[in-house]
Order: structure tokens, then sequence, then C-alpha cells
């Protein structure tokens, strides 16, 4: 470490430890930190970690003097590890996340922690997001935001998982015991959010989305989903097919067929990580109609689902008229999401 602060003594542990890593975000940074000293519970602690900035980050964090403030810099290695360290410095039993670039409502802390103590069964809680981006300009990204809002229901967030990360990383709180149960953040190159969430429901975690908000999400054009190779489609249908064959694994007795909707390079594409790792698809489901009537079946061709449910549909079109066509088909069918079929695009 380069430099550090540590916290002062407390009278009373925190409760909550809210891990911040940074990285050249100077201009940022301010607006983040503010909305931690505004929020309306008393029992947290900021810990603060500098992931080897070059701007004026450490001039500011040097000047910050605030006794629940921890501060951290080590040399650049990426967010993941900077996370890892963060929670092992820090000495709150929840954890929170938060970005450089965002800002949290000023109940965003006791929300979240009151419903961690009122159900100690739920391991991660998040909340509603407001994207603060230019919804002209960035309309998918604004759709996206708009996308994970409506996954509210635990049984949404288990059941759409493969189909997108739930929650914005900087939104939610967690038990810290999980990482000693589980563990904590993957530190190679993939989207390490998304796969904690896949690791952690694939062993039973329950997960619950607050109807209320709790971050204001920004959309700056050096945030790292946007500009780091770890965030890249490919990278997220590695992590799905990883987690997806574990869950196939799971329900192997009943799953006797594997279908496909959607045909094509891209769908191939996408489709390469799970072929990889064993996984057979015996149909594919086309709007268009095929000679090869053992490989392909038409849209309207589809059969119920099968009462034994044998047969598990996989859904990867992207385009959102037909995601919305081929959703509404399969419950017309009697097909059950996270049961009989996923979507997974």
């Amino acid at each position: 470490m380069i430099f550090s602060k540590t916290l002062a003594e407390h009278k009373s542990k925190p409760k909550v430890s809210v891990v911040l890593p940074v990285f050249n975000a100077a201009n940022t940074l301010k607006r983040a930190v503010d909305s931690m000293l505004c929020q309306k519970y008393d029992h947290w602690q900021l810990v603060i970690v500098n992931d080897g900035s070059t701007d004026g980050t450490l001039k500011y964090l040097r000047d910050l003097d605030d006794q629940r403030i921890a501060i951290y810099t080590l040399p650049h290695c990426g967010i993941g590890r900077a996370l890892n360290f963060g929670i092992r410095m820090s000495s709150g039993e929840y954890i929170a996340r938060m970005d450089a670039d965002d800002v949290s409502s000023c109940h965003r802390l006791s929300s979240q922690a009151y419903y961690l103590d009122q159900n100690p069964s739920v391991g991660l809680v998040s909340g509603q997001v407001t994207y603060m981006g230019d919804r002209t300009t960035q309309a998918g990204y604004a759709h996206y935001v708009d996308t994970i809002n409506a996954i509210v229901k635990e049984e949404d967030i288990v059941h759409k998982r493969f189909f997108e990360s739930p929650f914005a990383h900087p939104s939610v709180m967690f038990r810290k015991s999980l990482i000693a149960q589980y563990g904590g953040y993957n530190e190679q190159s993939l989207p390490e959010d998304y796969e904690l969430w896949l690791r952690w429901l694939s062993n039973g975690v329950r997960m619950h989305k607050l109807d209320q908000e709790v971050l204001c999400w920004y959309d700056s054009k050096q945030r790292l989903s946007r500009t780091n190779l770890n965030y890249a489609p490919g990278k997220f249908f590695d992590v799905k097919a990883h987690y997806f064959h574990f869950w196939l694994a799971g329900n192997s007795d009943r799953i006797k067929q594997i279908w496909v909707f959607g045909s094509g390079k891209e769908v191939n594409r996408r489709l390469r990580p799970f072929i990889k790792r064993g996984i057979t698809i015996e149909r594919f489901i086309d709007v268009k109609k095929r000679y090869n009537v053992s490989k392909y079946i038409h849209f309207n061709d589809l059969p119920e689902a099968d009462a034994n449910g044998s047969r598990l549909i996989l859904s990867f079109v992207r385009d959102r008229a037909g995601r919305e066509a081929i959703l509404t088909l399969l419950q017309q069918l009697r097909y059950k999401e996270g049961v009989d079929f996923f979507i997974m695009a």
C-alpha cells in the first residue's frame, strides 16, 4: 500500500461496510462520497480502495477527514482484486457496494440494512436505480436499466438470471459471511459481479430487490462496462454457459432434450461456450421453413410443454420484439420459466 488512512477506533463496530473501488475518478468521486455522508443511518464505514489512480483522485482522498472513512491505495490491479481487498479490510456484518461515479439515496443504507435484519434467510438485497444518462443518445443502456428494474420478485431474479445480470452492481448490499461460504469476487478476465451473482444463486443464496430507489446510476464514457473487455458480450456468455451447465447437471434426470430458439451466425457464436461444455442441442426453432425437419422446427409448430418436463427451451434471440413474442408463445404453450425454458439473450 502506497498510502492509507485507517479507521479511527469506533465505540461500536459498524454494521455496514461500504466498499468503493476507484480508478481515475477525480471528477466524480466527491459526489459519491457526499452521498455516503448524507446517509440517514449511523452504523456504517466507508472503505475506499484507490486502484492506482494517476489523476487527482489521490489528492482528493488525502484531504478527506472523517473517522468513518478508511482509504487504501494499491498498485493498479483491477476491480475484482480491489473489491476483495476492500472487503478484507472491512469490519461490517454487511457489505454495500458503491462506485465512484454514482450517488446513493440518503435512505439506502438504512432501508437495505433493515431488510437484511428482518429477513435473515436472505443473503443479498438490491433496489431500484434511476438512470442518469441520456435516454435519447443511449437508448440501449436506458432500456437495460428499465429491464433490470422490472426484475423485482425473488422468483424472477432466479428465473431470469441467465438473461441479464439482475442488479446494478453498486446497488447491492450482502452479508459478508457469504464471502467465507462461497468465495468472493473472481479476479479473472470476466464480469466479476455477474459471475458472483450466478455462483451464489447456484448455491441457493436468496436475493431480493426493494421496490424503491437506492441509487442514481450515471453512465459515463469511462464506465468499465463500456471500456473493459471483461464486460464484452462473449465474456457474459462464457459465464452463463458455466453456470447453466451447473444447473443442467442438477436437472439431468428430468431434461432429455434441449431446443434452441434462433439460428444463424450470431446465435451460433453465443452457443459456442455451451457446446464447448458438452451441451447438445437437439433442435432449432426458427421463423423460416427448413427442409431439415429433424434439426429444425417452425415457430408455429412448437408443441406444448410435455408433462414430464423433459424438453428444455433456450432462447438466444436478442431482438426485443422477437424475445417478447417468444415469451408469450412459451407461456401460452404452458412452458414455465426457470423450469421448462430460459431466456438467454
